[in-house]
């Protein structure tokens, strides 16, 4: 059969880490899993990434047309479900094809998904196998009725047999379908963006997170449980991408640093690559990895240091502390990576005092860059529940902390972009170490430096065109 799967552009609302032109565009690892899956099954597959392709709605209806498809599939987060809703009503009404919905959004609201968005199916959870067998019903005109992992209406009554055990050993998945993607990424600019598409990959090594932030769904998408593949698969497939010429990877791990013996079993077996490679890591990971990982190629780590104060820290249960996270970005930079720390303003439990404990610990961890994110309640998390318990929240779309609490993020906001970017030595040391330190922006390779200045000026002027309290 001919499937397209589709991966619809976002609505982000208000929230200001999703509401800038400088987002890191990847290829969507979900759909090119699925699509390897189903091209395994004899399936004919075309991904469609709408937003990275530049397509609006009536391209990717005539994408879809005209490819034949017998079947879409749709990924949804809880960002992009409205317009995944709205474009899947009309493939119904104009198509009148078969589609399936996966992803987030699915998995944690499946009742709710499956009767609002007007798709057939609703795939709960991972999709690969699933996805495979509720193909092969349709196909054939049965009910996916004891499938597990799909969820359908018959008439006004939910259908579902239940969640499908989750993968024990993620070596058995295929590698992403990466020959249905398109040169299209990393158009936007962000220091990760910086490479030539083509010479830039995207891989996930583990599935799930161990420990429930009460801002994360993690624990509920993934039932509480870490997967990790084998570090052999793993450069397997690093070793596929450089055989193709790509020479930057991202390990897009929710945590890389989990396992450290794994961490060191991996830079033993990747040093003889010849790339650069990234990574998201937890502050209160063993510090010996830092300088290990450094001497293995890795440029870039991005810390969840989320807040300066204690009592935030507690309310977003991290399990862990200011002088542990000051701590690892100083470790880090000692190493010579670049360090990229992601603060959440916005905690009900605190208060302006509580912003400038993050704009001091930044400042005097030395980290390179910041992100600032304004406190979002998503479906799934424990903040979206805690809240919801109170007063029922929209299950179409994420809320703000500003909906529900009296709270200024704007200003929160602006104290610590403000307060961190606004220094001029900051801009040159920053810069230098980036040109130092990074292929692409090596010292024979100055020419690149203003799209490292981009990047940081581009982050400034988001915080000071945020909208102000008035215009929510």
């Amino acid at each position: 059969m001919k499937i397209c799967l589709v991966n619809p552009p976002a609505l982000f609302g208000r929230t200001m880490n999703l509401n800038v032109e400088n987002i890191r565009l990847t290829p969507h690892m979900g759909l090119m899993y699925i699509a390897s899956t189903l091209e395994s099954a004899g399936h004919n597959v075309k991904i469609l990434d709408m937003p990275a392709e530049g397509l609006n709605e009536e391209g990717a209806l005539k994408e879809v047309e005209d490819f034949k498809s017998d079947i879409v599939g749709v990924s949804s987060t809880t960002v992009s479900y409205r317009l995944a809703r709205n474009f899947i009503k009309n493939v119904k009404s104009k198509l009148g094809i078969p589609v399936f919905i996966g992803g987030y959004q699915p998995t944690i609201l499946p009742e709710y998904v499956i009767k609002d968005s007007g798709a057939d199916y609703a795939v709960v959870g991972e999709g690969e196998q699933t996805v495979v067998e509720l193909t092969e019903s349709i196909e054939k005109g049965r009910k996916p009725e004891n499938i597990r992992g799909a969820c359908y209406m018959e008439g006004d009554s939910i259908r579902f047999a239940g969640r499908r055990k989750l993968c024990e050993n993620l070596d058995e998945i295929q590698f992403p379908a990466w020959h249905l993607v398109k040169n299209c990424y990393g158009k936007l600019g962000s220091l990760l963006s910086i490479s030539k598409p083509e010479e830039f990959a995207n891989i996930i090594s583990t599935r799930g997170c161990p420990y429930s932030c009460a801002f994360c769904a993690a624990p509920k998408i993934y039932n509480h449980t870490y997967r990790t593949r084998s570090v052999d698969n793993v450069i397997k497939e690093i070793e596929w991408h450089v055989e193709n010429g790509r020479k930057y990877i991202y390990i897009q791990d929710d945590n890389f640093s989990v396992s450290p013996d794994r961490v060191e079993e991996f830079c033993k077996k990747v040093k003889h690559l010849d790339i650069e490679w990234y990574c998201l890591m937890r502050a209160d990971s063993a510090p010996r990895l830092y300088k290990k990982i450094s001497q293995a190629g890795c440029k870039i780590v991005y810390f969840g240091i989320e807040s300066g104060s204690q009592r935030v820290l507690d309310f977003y249960n991290k399990k862990t502390t200011p002088e542990i996270n000051k701590a690892a970005i100083q470790k880090a930079n000692e190493s010579n990576l670049i360090t990229i720390g992601s603060f959440i303003v916005g905690a009900p439990v605190g208060g302006v005092e509580d912003e400038k404990l993050s704009l001091k610990l930044a400042l005097e961890s030395r980290v390179d860059i910041i992100e600032v994110n304004i406190l979002t309640l998503f479906p799934g998390t424990k903040l979206w529940e805690d809240y919801n318990k109170i007063k029922p929240l929209p299950l179409e779309k994420e809320t703000s902390i500003h909906e529900v609490e009296n709270i200024n993020t704007q200003e929160r906001n602006k104290l610590i972009f403000n307060g961190f970017y606004h220094r001029p030595k900051h801009a040159i040391t920053g810069i230098a170490k980036i040109l130092k330190h990074h292929r692409r922006l090596g010292i024979e390779n100055i020419k690149h430096a203003p799209e490292v200045i981009n990047y940081i000026t581009n982050r400034k002027r988001v915080c000071e065109d945020y909208p102000k309290g008035s215009e929510w």
